[in-house]
């Protein structure tokens, strides 16, 4: 039953009926089994054979005789050749026209189906959307995660089943799940690690006593520190710390002793009048111990300062 309201056209091909027409065409002309007898007698004629001066003449002929009747068997078949080509040649052309007229009428239809598909396509993407987000907050998922759920083009084939579009979706998010979970354990490890170096860093800090208490932010590299060698990377810090607060609270003693003092230097060097000329040259740190009195240690602070030599003295 037709339930397109269309006409009906038969294409059916009976081959049975082009055979026999064809079998009926060449029958008129063409008898295989006369040429089979005609080359089975001239074999038999050749047969033992030998050319000799006497024969010569007849064996041309007849050598001429059997070329030219190869040649008219090739003919009969280049001339079949040429007249079925005619219809098949016509046939085709005909075909030709048909599919095209086909083509034209069929065009309009295909491309309201293909707008109709497009529709149903993104109305399905839509929906899968919606199971998306529901099967990821089912699971917890953030939005930098959800993001990466990839909606597949299968999923909106007209066979595709809901039930294996959200299996796979839900592999999907549990994947992803997966890392979230391990990215924020990852990101409790390091903020815990921070708040213990916190803790560390303010109890040392005030175990040595110092002016400036030693902070997380002076640890390079915090997070790939062991937490292990976390206490004793701290305590190396304050202890520098320490020492370097010392040595500057000892600098400050040594100069307001110096500059309460009421002994006179032995020897004072007078400054040089003349300025000399600034000569830019390499500086070289170096390490100097000395043995003197108070006042040498004056004088020597003097030449020190006038020579602008960078120093630090420990006493």
């Amino acid at each position: 039953m037709n339930q397109n309201n269309l006409p009906q056209v038969s294409l059916e091909v009976d081959t049975d009926v082009i055979t026999r027409a064809l079998d009926s065409a060449l029958a008129s002309f063409w008898e295989p089994e006369k040429l089979k007898a005609y080359t089975e007698t001239v074999a038999e004629l050749n047969k033992d054979l030998i050319v000799t001066e006497d024969n010569l003449k007849e064996m041309e002929s007849r050598k001429k005789e059997l070329s030219g009747t190869r040649t008219a068997i090739d003919n009969v078949r280049k001339k079949v050749k040429n007249v079925l080509k005619i219809p098949i040649d016509k046939f085709e052309e005909q075909v030709k026209v048909a599919i095209k007229d086909i083509e034209t009428v069929e065009k309009p239809l295909a491309d309201q189906i293909d707008i109709f598909e497009k529709e149903r396509r993104a109305e399905k993407a839509e929906k899968i959307k919606e199971w998306v987000l529901a099967i990821a907050d089912q699971h917890g998922l953030k939005p930098e995660y959800l993001a990466q759920v990839k909606i597949e083009d299968r999923y909106t084939n007209r066979t595709a089943k809901r039930i294996d579009v959200e299996t796979d979706i839900r592999a999907q998010v549990v994947v992803l799940q997966e890392q979230q979970i391990a990215v924020e354990r990852l990101e409790r490890a390091k903020e815990e690690k921070r708040k213990i170096s916190e803790t560390l860093c303010e109890a040392q800090s005030k175990a040595m006593g110092l002016i400036t208490p030693v902070s997380i932010t002076e640890i390079i590299d915090l997070d790939h520190i062991p937490l292990d060698e976390l206490a004793n990377h701290i305590v190396n810090l304050a202890t520098i710390r320490k020492t370097t607060e010392d040595a500057a609270k000892n600098e400050v003693i040594l100069t307001a002793t110096f500059q309460n003092s009421e002994v006179a230097p032995e020897n004072p060097i007078e400054p040089e009048v003349k300025a000399e000329p600034i000569v830019k040259e390499p500086c070289y740190p170096c390490t100097l111990t000395l043995s003197a009195t108070q006042s040498q240690m004056i004088g020597l602070k003097q030449y020190l300062d006038a020579k602008k030599i960078n120093y630090r003295l420990n006493v």
